[in-house]
């Protein structure tokens, strides 16, 4: 099963935005991430922006599992999801579950009822947050991200040219 992710944090939201995308592949292992944008805050009051981004990671676990893993991953990062203003206050790391599929297609973030996770896919390029001084690779769409990579494992990221329709991934090992 696919799962399509956003993830965001305000909170030094350049290191964590490395240490969100680290963490997921750590427990998930390949990661397709989209490129970082600056988002204005949504939903709360806060004078600081947002670096969000989206990430697609595939698993057999169900929808459950996959959200406890991720709340996990945020609590690791510093979030304290006790809090009673948890879902209202600035936050190191946050990770929700879009949808999920068991075909890989992007277009399927569209039914999102966040903003700013359609503008994610729509956004013009030049708002791109360059993150490679901090550790994610460079990227101008979606990119297969593994952290924990072997010089024997070969990944290749397939896409059709128009739209965001019928992307795959195939995975080879030599």
């Amino acid at each position: 099963m696919f799962y399509y992710l956003s993830i965001g944090t305000n909170i030094t939201p350049e290191l964590n935005a490395v240490s969100i995308t680290s963490a997921l592949c750590q427990n998930f292992g390949v990661v397709i991430g989209f490129p970082f944008i600056y988002t204005e805050p949504v939903g709360i009051e806060s004078e600081h922006r947002f670096l969000n981004s989206l990430a697609v990671i595939e698993s057999a676990k169900e929808p459950g599992d996959i959200k406890q893993m991720t709340n996990s991953i945020e609590t690791s990062l510093g979030r304290d999801r006790t809090a009673l203003d948890c879902s209202l206050a600035d936050r190191v790391a946050d990770i929700d579950i879009v949808t999920c599929s068991d075909k890989l297609d992007f277009s399927l973030f569209l039914s999102s009822g966040e903003s700013y996770v359609s503008s994610l896919l729509t956004v013009d390029k030049s708002r791109y947050v360059d993150l490679t001084q901090y550790g994610l690779p460079p990227t101008d769409g979606p990119t297969a991200i593994n952290f924990n990579t072997r010089s024997g494992n070969i990944m290749i990221v397939e896409q059709e040219s128009h739209g965001l329709k019928d992307r795959h991934i195939t995975t080879f090992e030599r």
